[in-house]
């Protein structure tokens, strides 16, 4: 507009034409805060369009993009090259370039090789200017045997606690045996980067470990063996929500590896509430199984219990807790409770945590309180999980 204002209905219209011409769907009324890292290049593209540029460039454009949007935009180069528009792609992937490319320039190490019509050449052809040298693109493979499904998701989606878009949604996959020790690879090979080495796994969280017994034990046991990554069975922890049948299998077959019980609650009436699974086996049949398991192992238990505010932390929890671990080569390691949307629960005060771990102490019960980390970013316990699954 005249004086350098902006007439807002006028630039809307012209967004809304620019956007449909080139088959770009950008919504003009959305926050960029709101929508895709794809959509966000995209409304890139129709700036650059808007202020009318006739050449465009375009470096390493799908590096971020889903495998549907690779496709998209594609299309969306198409149409502009249809309309008159010249692109520059700056890309490594063959594929890419074979599809919206008429010309391909190719450098090597900083020098220039050539310029060749992508209509007279193969990938083949492409490759060998790119790298010096003729690549085979046909590598012999044995046939893959993936591991059985031992977990399947179907359709999940994930609200976002950030913007009004759903963070995952309708995503399905598999995870197959061998996927637990891969995790560990990967946090393995990340540490080899600083010749550093992974001391500790924890096998606990959303899911119960029980539940996947022979996976987690396969996986543990790899984990432990010298010729994987060689990590000790003190050096391994595996929780349960206490899962009878579960503690005493594992009591059975005498693994090393530690164990750790989400408590939470020190009587049954609360439990019930907290921890539904008290009602299949309630903390009289819990702690049998667990003193079982001690009897065989001489192995120390941890307790794990999360404060809330006004619901499991007064006096009284605290010598239900004495009485329920008397005699029992146990410590209680108490948790900060770390806020979650779907829950009105509230973590103690830290006033409230130390003196509920003073009386602990003064009682004689073995005890620790874990520092709170994370809840600042939804990164802390309990936090990073689905927030709504449908």
């Amino acid at each position: 507009g005249k004086m350098g204002l902006l007439h807002k209905e006028e630039a809307r219209r012209r967004v809304v034409e620019l956007s449909e011409k080139y088959g770009l769907h950008v919504d003009p009324d959305a926050k960029i805060s709101d929508i895709t890292v794809g959509m966000q290049q995209r409304t890139e593209i129709l700036k650059m369009l808007y202020r009318d540029n006739e050449i465009l460039i375009f470096d390493e454009p799908t590096a971020v993009l889903t495998p549907q949007e690779i496709d998209e935009l594609m299309q969306i180069m198409r149409n502009l090259r249809a309309e008159g528009k010249s692109i520059l792609f700056i890309s490594h992937k063959l594929a890419e370039i074979m599809a919206v490319a008429d010309r391909c320039s190719v450098l090597r190490k900083g020098k220039y090789i050539g310029t060749v019509n992508t209509a007279d050449v193969t990938m083949e052809d492409l490759s060998a200017m790119m790298v010096g040298r003729n690549v085979n693109f046909h590598v012999e493979k044995k046939e893959c045997h993936p591991g059985d499904v031992i977990l399947h998701v179907e359709n999940m989606t994930v609200a976002s606690k950030v913007h009004k878009n759903n963070a995952v949604k309708n995503v399905s996959l598999d995870v197959r045996a061998g996927e637990i020790v891969c995790q560990a690879l990967m946090v393995q090979r990340e540490l080899d980067k600083q010749d550093n080495r992974l001391g500790n796994i924890v096998v606990m969280g959303t899911g119960e470990p029980f539940d996947n017994y022979d996976n987690v034990m396969k996986a543990m046991s790899i984990i432990n063996d010298p010729y994987g990554l060689e990590i000790g069975s003190r050096h391994i922890s595996i929780s349960t929500c206490g899962l009878v049948p579960g503690i005493k299998r594992f009591a059975r077959e005498g693994l090393q590896y530690n164990r750790a019980i989400s408590l939470h609650a020190p009587n049954n009436e609360l439990r019930d509430t907290l921890m539904p699974i008290n009602k299949a086996y309630p903390l009289e049949v819990l702690f049998e199984a667990l003193r079982e398991y001690t009897a065989l192992s001489n192995r120390r238990l941890t307790f794990e219990y999360l404060l809330l505010k006004g619901i499991n932390d007064s006096i009284k929890e605290v010598n239900q807790i004495k009485d329920l671990l008397k005699g029992m080569n146990a410590y209680i390691n108490l948790i900060p409770y770390n806020k979650v949307d779907e829950k009105d629960y509230e973590t103690s005060s830290d006033e409230n945590a130390l003196r509920f771990y003073d009386l602990l102490k003064k009682n004689n019960v073995a005890v620790t309180l874990r520092q709170k980390k994370g809840d600042d970013i939804d990164a802390a316990c309990g936090q990073l999980r689905a927030k709504n699954i449908k």
